[in-house]
C-alpha cells in the first residue's frame, strides 16, 4: 500500500513539475484604436476587457514574441457562447504599414521574424444575452503555452441591422479578379458585394466622381434623365469638393446644389471643402429641397488632425469618420473606394494618393 502510495506522489509530482516548467509566451494586448508596432510602449499581460452592444463586432490585437520560423497554435475556448462569433486573423505588413488582416490557416501561426500581431474579433448577434461572457484564447507551440482571458460585457442594447446613417463605399470593377467568364466576374462582384455588407459598407459601382467643368455636368444632366425615365423613384448621387471651374458660376461652391437640381438627388460633399467649418455644413443643409439629401465624403483630404482613412493616422481618426457625419448632420456617407490599387497584382498604392486611400480590402487567395 505504501509502495502504491510513493509511486502515486511521484506521478502527481512529476506532472506538477512538468507543467511549472513549461515556458510561457510573452503577451501584449492591444486596444484596437492603436497601432500593434507600439506594442513595446506598454505593460505584457494576459488578460483583458471587451464591452459591446448586441449586434456589434469589437476587435483587440494580440502581440506575442517568439523566434522566427516556431509554429503556435491560437484557438479559443471550446464552451465559448455559439451566439458569439469569433474569428483571429494575422496582422501583415503591406509597403510599411501593419494594414492586412490575413485569415489564419488552420489556427497555426509560423513566425517569420521574432513577433507575432495578431487581431481577434468578436461579434455578438441580436439574440446573445446581455451579461458578462469569459473567453480564453490559447497559444501553443515550442513547449511554451499562454492562455489569454478576455472578459466580454454584453448590455441589453442592439446596433440596427440597417444602420441608421447610410454608408456607401465603391468597388473599382477593373481591379476586381479577372475572368474570361462572365458568371464568375458576377461571382466576384458578389463576393466583394457581401464582404462589404458583413462590416456595414453598402457597395456601390458608379460611372463619375468630382465633375468640375460645365460641359460635364451636362453630360450628368443626360445620364441622369435616361436613368429617370427607366426608374422615376431612382436617387442620382454626385460627388463634388468644389464649384464649376469655368461658366457664370465659376469657383462658387454652393452653386452645384441649383446647377444639379432635378438631376441629382443626393448631393455629396468631399469633407476638405467644409474647412472645418461648422457653418458650411449648416449652409449646405439650408439648400436641400424637398427629397434632396446631403452626404459627405473623405479621400485624399481632410488630413492633418481631422478625421480620415489614411493609414498614416490613428485609430480613433479612422472611427471619428462617421461621428463627424452625424455631427454636421448629414444623411449619408460616401467612401470613393475600397480597392483603388495602382497595380492589381502587387497591391501598390497610388503614387498620386496618400498611403492606404481608396485601399480597405485586399484580395485573397
Amino acid at each position: 500500500m505504501q509502495h502504491h502510495l510513493f509511486y502515486r506522489l511521484l506521478i502527481i509530482s512529476c506532472t506538477f513539475f512538468l507543467i511549472s516548467c513549461q515556458q510561457t509566451i510573452e503577451c501584449y494586448l492591444i486596444p484596437s484604436t492603436d497601432k500593434a508596432s507600439d506594442f513595446y510602449k506598454v505593460q505584457p499581460r494576459n488578460s483583458g476587457t471587451l464591452f459591446l452592444a448586441k449586434n456589434e463586432a469589437e476587435h483587440i490585437q494580440i502581440v506575442f514574441k517568439g523566434c522566427p520560423g516556431e509554429t503556435y497554435k491560437i484557438h479559443r475556448n471550446e464552451n465559448a457562447d455559439n451566439s458569439i462569433r469569433y474569428s483571429c486573423r494575422q496582422i501583415k505588413s503591406v509597403y510599411g504599414f501593419d494594414d492586412a488582416l490575413v485569415p489564419i490557416d488552420g489556427e497555426q501561426v509560423t513566425l517569420n521574424d521574432s513577433i507575432a500581431k495578431l487581431w481577434i474579433t468578436f461579434h455578438t448577434a441580436e439574440s446573445t444575452r446581455p451579461g458578462k461572457y469569459e473567453e480564453q484564447i490559447s497559444i501553443d507551440g515550442n513547449g511554451k503555452r499562454q492562455k489569454i482571458k478576455i472578459d466580454l460585457q454584453v448590455y441589453d442594447t442592439a446596433l440596427p441591422s440597417t444602420p441608421s446613417l447610410p454608408a456607401a463605399f465603391g468597388i473599382i470593377e477593373k481591379n476586381l479578379i479577372d475572368s474570361a467568364s462572365k458568371e464568375q466576374t458576377l461571382q466576384n462582384k458578389l463576393e466583394w458585394a457581401e464582404l462589404c455588407l458583413d462590416y456595414r459598407m453598402n457597395p456601390y459601382f458608379y460611372l463619375w466622381d468630382e465633375p468640375t467643368y460645365m460641359k460635364e455636368y451636362h453630360l450628368i444632366g443626360q445620364y441622369s434623365q435616361e436613368i429617370h425615365k427607366l426608374m422615376p423613384e431612382a436617387k442620382v448621387l454626385t460627388t463634388f469638393y468644389c464649384g464649376p471651374k469655368d461658366g457664370k458660376y465659376k469657383d462658387r461652391l454652393f452653386s452645384v446644389f441649383d446647377l444639379w437640381r432635378g438631376d441629382t438627388q443626393i448631393f455629396s460633399m468631399s469633407a476638405w471643402a467644409l474647412q472645418a467649418n461648422e457653418a458650411n455644413a449648416d449652409t449646405c443643409r439650408s439648400l436641400l429641397r424637398g427629397n434632396e439629401e446631403w452626404w459627405t465624403y473623405v479621400c485624399m483630404g481632410p488630413g492633418e488632425e481631422q478625421p480620415n482613412l489614411l493609414l498614416t493616422m490613428d485609430g480613433y481618426q479612422h472611427r471619428a469618420v462617421l461621428w463627424r457625419s452625424w455631427k454636421e448632420r448629414t444623411t449619408g456617407f460616401l467612401y470613393w473606394a475600397v480597392n483603388a490599387y495602382a497595380e492589381s497584382d502587387t497591391l501598390a498604392f497610388r503614387k498620386d494618393l496618400p498611403e492606404g486611400d481608396g485601399v480597405l480590402i485586399y484580395p485573397g487567395q
